[in-house]
Order: structure tokens, then C-alpha cells, then sequence
């Protein structure tokens, strides 16, 4: 009583690794309450490390083949998942060119309700990519270590006897399981569209999960071509080429 200062100590209630903001609020006998400035708790026992790495296109987890490669396709925007131990802030996803060595880097974002850290990513350029995974924690300790590699192919593109073909439409059909009815492919869980109109290069993108399918593609001025049906086992890139023929328009004026 009477003094004008006291020590007191404590023990935050925290063990993992990370960053932790401290603010201290303390109450004298009158009631008076003052709050101190923001302090940061560094807990650092380990460098940061990665596990259980999964790539989604939205609900289809899109598995590595027997080599742990990645298919995908160019600008194809592909999940990634991941959890991570020894309290990063910063956690990157880095594709390079195996070939040209340039670099892309993705940001990615922790979810603070499961602690899993996540992002889309796509690339612009044909090739083969090695991915690693870079992050940095409160200590500024860096850690990067290859994750799986990616092939990127170029999409199928819809020609006619002139080249490609702009605005063609090209429809996606499912064949129901259970019914065995077809039925146009529901894209839109898949961020895709379905039917989708292809671009001033007459190209197409598609990325399917597992199912039976067949491609209906349509041009104005071309006959309609229907593709032969195929299975996918697992989800992959379709990026096959097709060529459309011309109608043969025949005029009539009858007698004269």
C-alpha cells in the first residue's frame, strides 16, 4: 500500500511455434486500469517444415502420377494445400522452368480456424516445373524444399480447313453412373465452363474428373462433330486437337 510500482510475473500458456502479440492490462486497488503497448512472443523451437501437400480443382483432389508428377494445362488454376509446423509467416510456392530456370511465385494464405495453408496457382508457359516450397518464421529462419514436379501442356485446340476456329462451342457430357444417361457435365463446381466458347486461337480448356465422357463441338458454317466416348481414372487435362468440315450447302430454285 502506498507504493507506486509493483513486480509481478507470468507464464503465457502458449507451446507451439509462431508469433504471439502480448498486452498486459493491470487494476490497482482504486480501480484504475492502464494497458501497456503490444509486445511479440517469438516461440521458435523448430525450422519451418511442410507435410501432406494436396493439389484440388475444386472438390476433385487431382492426384500426382506413379512419378509424382503433376497435369495440368496452360493457365489452369490449380489448389494447393498444405500444413505446416515451426511457425511460419510467410509460406511461398515457387514453379520453375526446368528448362528456362525462370521463377513464378505464389503467395500462399493460412487459414486461421485449421492452421492449413492454401492458394491457386496457374502458368502461362508449356514445360516442365519443379514446385518448392519457401517460408520463412518469426526468427527469420528460411526453409525451401521441392515438393512435386508439374507438366504443363499446351490445350486442344478446334480447327477447320483454314486454321483454327474462334468461338466454336464446345460441350462436355457425363454419363450418370447408376442411370448410364447422359447428360451435360456440371462444370461449375470445377471453376470451368460447360459448354465453353474457345478462344481467338481456337483453343479449349479442359481439366475432368474421373468419369465417362464424350466432347459435342459446334461451329457456325461446320458440321456438328461428336467425339468417340472415353473414361478418365483419375483427374487430367483433355487437350486433344479437332478438325470440323464444312457444310455442303446445296441451293434449289426449282423449274424456270
Amino acid at each position: 500500500k502506498g507504493k507506486t510500482s509493483s513486480s509481478f510475473r507470468f507464464r503465457p500458456l502458449v507451446s507451439d511455434d509462431g508469433n504471439y502479440s502480448l498486452q498486459v492490462r493491470a487494476t490497482d486497488l482504486s480501480g484504475n486500469k492502464g494497458v501497456s503497448k503490444t509486445y511479440t512472443i517469438i516461440i521458435d523451437r523448430l525450422s519451418p517444415q511442410v507435410s501432406g501437400v494436396l493439389f484440388s480443382l475444386g472438390p476433385q483432389v487431382i492426384n500426382p502420377d506413379i512419378n509424382g508428377t503433376i497435369l495440368t494445362l496452360v493457365n489452369q488454376q490449380i489448389k494447393i494445400t498444405l500444413s505446416e509446423v515451426g511457425g511460419s509467416t510467410e509460406v511461398s510456392l515457387i514453379a520453375e522452368n526446368v528448362e528456362t530456370k525462370k521463377t513464378k511465385k505464389f503467395s500462399l494464405r493460412k487459414n486461421t480456424d485449421n492452421g492449413l495453408w492454401s492458394n491457386t496457382f496457374s502458368l502461362e508457359e508449356e514445360g516442365k516445373y519443379q514446385l518448392k516450397f519457401s517460408a520463412i518464421d518469426g526468427a527469420d529462419n528460411k526453409t525451401e524444399r521441392q515438393l512435386n514436379e508439374v507438366i504443363v501442356s499446351k490445350k486442344g485446340v478446334i480447327k477447320g480447313p483454314e486454321g483454327p476456329l474462334a468461338d466454336s462451342i464446345v460441350s462436355v457430357y457425363y454419363q450418370e453412373p447408376k442411370s448410364k444417361i447422359w447428360q451435360l457435365w456440371d462444370s461449375k463446381p470445377y471453376s470451368q465452363k460447360n459448354p465453353q466458347r474457345t478462344s481467338s486461337d481456337g483453343s479449349y480448356n479442359l481439366l475432368l474428373p474421373p468419369g465417362k465422357y464424350y466432347l459435342e463441338i459446334k461451329a457456325s458454317g461446320y458440321q456438328v462433330l461428336n467425339s468417340e466416348f472415353f473414361e478418365i481414372i483419375e483427374a487430367g487435362p483433355i487437350n486433344a486437337n479437332f478438325s470440323l468440315k464444312q457444310l455442303n450447302i446445296i441451293f434449289s430454285i426449282g423449274f424456270i
